[in-house]
């Protein structure tokens, strides 16, 4: 008997480079209530 694939969801895994857990979605590096803050051009690399 061969080995068995298993799978797991990437929300199981640690992010690493994330400054905060308080971002819109799960991999942004800035935390949201920078967005007034930046400018758009750094805003938008963190969201990279």
């Amino acid at each position: 008997m061969g080995a068995q694939t298993i799978y797991y969801t990437a929300d199981q895994f640690p992010l690493i480079g994330k400054t905060s857990e308080e971002t819109e979605t799960r991999y942004e590096r800035l935390p949201a209530y920078l967005k007034d803050i930046c400018r758009p051009p750094v805003w938008n690399l963190g969201k990279n």
